[in-house]
């Protein structure tokens, strides 16, 4: 907070808040965080042996986030743990690691929890976005009643008055980091205004010091408005940026849409 602090328009502060720890102090936390001008908070991906967050008791932390403006983050990196090191180890892990990172999403979406907090807004964070459009597809089918879906009679609508896919769209943004091919073809299905340009710092898969040869050549062929939401004003929207107070140094810094798009 305090170094977010001294360049308030330009860092945006999360809190690392382990709400499978107890909620009421996790409650607490939210709202201190909040006091101190932080824009977020980031929960564990998995829950381990805690209460899933389907569970009724986390209802006070959604509500806290809401309340605060606070924005709900989850991060990739703590994956499967049910296998020892061994033969493939890392590519197995690397494998599955997506799917541990993706599944607090549909979680969220299918337990109703933005249907009870329609002002509450969820980003995942590094796991890219590629999985998007077929989860949600697949989660839309299902509540709309498709023919293998029809012997559950209507369980997949009774806590979510829209079909999935609506609350994707208004709530939950993905942060992916770095943007790959896929994800920039795909970028109608994922939702051009859900989708956040990350560059993974200091990471060896990030996109730094070529960050800007990275835009170019994933944004080269993309339209200009589509490009700067991506790159920019999704984010804005989503953290409260004041971009009129980030004009100069976005002039200065760049990059231009020439430097983009050529």
């Amino acid at each position: 907070a305090d170094f977010c602090a001294t360049n308030p328009h330009r860092r945006i502060g999360v809190a690392v808040v382990p709400v499978t720890a107890g909620v009421d102090d996790a409650v607490a936390e939210i709202h201190a965080a909040a006091g101190r001008a932080l824009r977020g908070v980031m929960i564990p991906t998995r829950w381990f042996d805690a209460p899933a967050y389907i569970d009724p008791c986390y209802e006070p932390v959604w509500a806290a986030c809401a309340e605060a403006g606070m924005v709900l983050h989850t991060h990739s990196g703590a994956g499967p743990a049910d296998y020892p090191l061994g033969p493939g180890f890392l590519s197995i892990y690397a494998a599955e690691a997506w799917w541990w990172a993706a599944r607090p999403f549909w979680v969220l979406v299918l337990s109703g929890v933005f249907e009870r907090h329609p002002d509450l807004r969820y980003s995942i964070a590094e796991n890219g976005a590629w999985w998007v459009p077929d989860i949600v597809t697949r989660m839309d089918e299902k509540w709309e009643g498709a023919h293998n879906t029809r012997k559950f009679g209507d369980a997949f609508r009774l806590d979510l008055s829209m079909r999935p896919g609506a609350y994707v769209d208004r709530n939950c943004f993905f942060a992916a980091s770095t943007p790959g091919a896929d994800e920039i073809v795909r970028r109608h299905q994922i939702g051009v205004g859900n989708l956040l340009w990350g560059n993974d710092l200091p990471h060896p898969e990030g996109t730094y010091p070529h960050t800007r040869k990275w835009i170019a050549e994933r944004f080269r062929a993309v339209p200009q408005d589509e490009t700067a939401a991506i790159l920019g004003t999704n984010a804005a929207a989503v953290y409260k940026v004041d971009v009129d107070a980030l004009r100069e140094v976005s002039d200065r810094i760049g990059p231009t849409p020439a430097d983009v798009h050529g």
